[in-house]
C-alpha cells in the first residue's frame, strides 16, 4: 500500500508555542492547534475587550440564509463554517489543496487507488458522551452517499461503500480513482449514529456533533442560531480555547445593512462587506481585512437550439463588448477582471492563453454577422449573489446596449434562479463559484463536463473527454497540464463567460482575534478570542 505523506500546515500569526503543539500532536500527543495557513488565509490580530454580564458572545453575519444545519441538504457556502463549530472532519485543509490529520490520524491508498485505509483518533467524544468510532464514520459518509434527495450530496458516485474494520479503522472502496474526495470531504463533519438513527426527523435541529460548540437553537425560517462553547472538545489546549461562551449567526441579506449592524453593535463581524465601507468603518475603531477569493462570478449562456444566443459569433459580441476591469474599478471598488475560467493565482491558470478581448466595434460587427435578431435577452440573478450585482448588471445591460443587445434584467430569489439555471430556463443567469482547497473540481466536473449543470446545452466531445480524464487522475502535475487545454476550450465556446474575480471585505469589532479568513470563503471561527 502507498503511505500517504502529510505535513502539518500553520497559519501564520501562530505563537511557536502553537506550533509546538501541533509537532507534539502528530506524533500522537496532545491535540492540534488551529487549523489553517499559507497565502490562503489570515489571522486577524486582537483589539480591545467586550463581553456583557459575565457572558463572552461573539455574533457575526453573512448574506446567506439557510433551512437546515445538514450542509449536504443546502448548497449555501457558509453552513460549512456553521458545521465546523458543531462537529469534525476527518481532515484538516490549508485551503490550498493540503491535507492534514484531524479526527483521522494516518491514511493508506491501495495501489490501484480504489480502496483508502483510514486510522482514527482513539480520543473523541459526541457532545453527549458517546465515543465516536469508524461506524460513525461509515455512517456519516453512506449517509449522504446513498440519499439521492440532498441537494448538495458529494461522492455519490464515486464511494461504493465504507468497510468498518474496527473501532479506529475504516476502509472506503471507491467505484474509480477519485483525487477529489480529501476536498469533498472537509464538508463532512462526523455525527453520532444512534443519535441521529433515534430521531432523523429532528436531529439537525440540534446536531450532535464533535466539535468545539454544541447548538442550543436555531430557527429554520430566519436562520437565527445559537450555540455554546463544548468545554470538553478534544482538541482545546490551553494556548487555544477560546474563550467565547455563545457564538451567534444571523443573516442580513444586504450589504448596507449589514455594515450598519457592524457600526451599531448588534454584530460583531460582518462577511462581505463593501469595500469602500472599510475606511469607513476604521474611522470608527473598528476593523477591516481584504482579501482575493478562490471565487468568480460568471453568466452561464444558454446555447440550446432557439436560443438567442445560440450563434457562437453572437456570444464573442456579447462577451468583447463587457468591460471588466471598468466594472472592477469603477463599481466594485478592487477584484480582478477575470480573464480565464479561474483567477491567476488558482491551479492551471494559464497567462499565454487567458484574456478576453475589449472591443466595442468589433463587437458591433460580430453581432450583425450573427443570427441575433433583437429578441431580448434576459439577465437572471439571485438578490445578493455578488457584491454591487444591481450595479453590475446594470452597467452590462447598458454596455450590450451599445454594440445592438436588447438586455432585460430579472432580480429573483437564490432558490428560483437556481431551479430555472438547473433546467436550462434562462438565457444569461448569474453565478458565483468557489473552489475548494485551490482546485475547482465541483466546477469542471458538474459545470464545465458533460453533467453541464447549468445546461447550457453546448456539446464539445474533446472537452467532455478530457474533464472526465482529470476526474479520475490521481497526478496533480498531470490534472494541471490537462485542465489548461479543457479551459481554453471553454474559453472558445463562451457558453460560460466570467466577469470578476471579487476582492472581499471583511469587517469586524475592534477586540476580535483568532478568526482565521481563508480564500475558500469557508473561514474558520472555531478559535475565536475577545480580549
Amino acid at each position: 500500500m502507498k503511505k500517504t505523506k502529510w505535513k502539518n500546515i500553520v497559519s501564520f500569526g501562530l505563537c511557536v508555542a502553537m506550533a509546538l503543539n501541533i509537532a507534539a500532536c502528530s506524533s500522537g500527543g496532545s491535540a492540534p492547534a488551529e487549523s489553517g495557513g499559507g497565502a490562503a488565509s489570515a489571522t486577524v490580530a486582537a483589539g480591545e475587550p467586550s463581553g456583557e454580564a459575565g457572558e463572552v458572545t461573539f455574533t457575526f453575519s453573512t448574506k446567506e440564509a439557510f433551512s437546515t444545519l445538514d450542509n449536504h441538504a443546502d448548497t449555501v457556502t457558509s453552513l460549512v463554517e456553521i458545521v465546523y463549530l458543531y462537529g469534525d472532519p476527518l481532515f484538516a485543509t490549508d485551503h490550498e489543496g493540503n491535507y492534514t490529520p484531524w479526527l483521522a490520524t494516518d491514511w493508506e491508498w491501495s495501489e490501484d487507488w480504489l480502496d483508502l485505509t483510514v486510522h482514527l483518533r482513539d480520543d473523541v467524544e459526541f457532545h453527549n458522551g458517546d465515543k465516536m468510532t469508524a461506524e460513525d464514520v461509515k455512517f456519516t459518509y453512506e449517509r449522504v452517499i446513498q440519499d439521492n434527495t440532498l441537494k448538495n450530496a458529494k461522492l455519490q458516485k464515486e464511494v461504493e461503500s465504507v468497510e468498518v474494520v474496527d473501532d479506529t479503522t475504516c476502509i472506503f472502496h471507491f467505484t474509480a480513482p477519485t483525487p477529489r474526495f480529501f476536498m469533498d470531504s472537509i464538508r463532512f463533519v462526523v455525527i453520532d449514529k444512534d443519535a441521529y438513527e433515534a430521531d432523523p426527523e429532528n436531529f439537525f435541529k440540534k446536531p450532535v456533533g464533535t466539535g468545539p460548540y454544541v447548538v442550543d437553537s436555531f430557527d429554520p425560517n430566519t436562520a437565527n442560531l445559537s450555540l455554546t462553547r463544548n468545554d470538553n472538545w478534544w482538541a482545546w489546549t490551553e494556548e487555544n480555547k477560546s474563550n467565547v461562551d455563545v457564538i451567534r449567526y444571523t443573516c442580513i441579506s444586504d450589504a448596507t445593512s449589514r455594515t450598519s449592524a457592524l457600526r451599531t453593535g448588534e454584530v460583531d463581524l460582518v462577511e462581505d462587506i463593501a469595500l469602500d465601507d472599510l475606511d469607513v468603518i476604521a474611522s470608527e475603531g473598528l476593523k477591516g481585512e481584504t482579501f482575493f477569493q478562490q471565487r468568480h462570478y460568471f453568466f452561464a449562456v444558454n446555447c440550446n437550439e432557439g436560443s438567442p444566443l445560440a450563434d457562437l459569433k453572437a456570444r464573442q459580441a456579447l462577451s468583447m463588448c463587457i468591460d471588466r476591469e471598468l466594472i472592477c474599478t469603477s463599481i466594485l471598488g478592487g477584484g480582478e477582471a477575470a480573464d480565464w475560467p479561474f483567477a491567476s493565482f488558482m491551479v492551471a491558470y494559464d497567462a499565454e492563453n487567458a484574456g478576453y478581448e475589449y472591443n466595442p466595434e468589433k463587437a458591433k460587427a460580430l453581432l450583425e454577422e450573427s443570427s441575433y435578431n433583437g429578441e431580448e435577452i434576459i439577465i437572471t440573478y439571485g438578490n445578493g449573489v455578488m457584491p454591487r450585482g444591481d450595479e453590475v448588471m446594470q452597467a452590462i445591460q447598458a454596455m450590450a446596449g451599445e454594440i445592438g443587445f436588447n438586455i432585460g434584467i430579472e432580480v429573483l430569489d437564490n432558490a428560483t434562479v437556481v431551479e430555472m439555471r438547473e433546467s436550462g430556463q434562462y438565457d444569461l443567469c448569474v453565478g458565483g463559484q468557489t473552489a475548494q482547497g485551490g482546485e475547482p473540481f465541483n466546477e469542471y466536473i458538474q459545470l464545465l463536463g458533460r453533467r453541464d449543470k447549468c445546461v447550457t446545452g453546448l456539446v464539445d466531445e474533446e472537452l467532455f473527454s478530457i474533464i472526465d480524464k482529470v476526474s479520475t487522475e490521481m497526478d496533480p502535475k498531470v490534472r494541471e497540464e490537462e485542465l489548461k487545454v479543457a479551459y481554453k476550450r471553454v474559453m472558445d465556446n463562451l457558453n460560460f463567460l466570467y466577469l470578476v474575480n471579487p476582492e472581499i471585505g471583511v469587517g469586524m469589532a475592534g477586540d476580535i482575534e483568532g478568526v482565521i479568513l481563508n480564500t475558500d470563503a469557508f473561514h474558520d471561527y472555531r478559535f475565536i478570542r475577545r480580549n
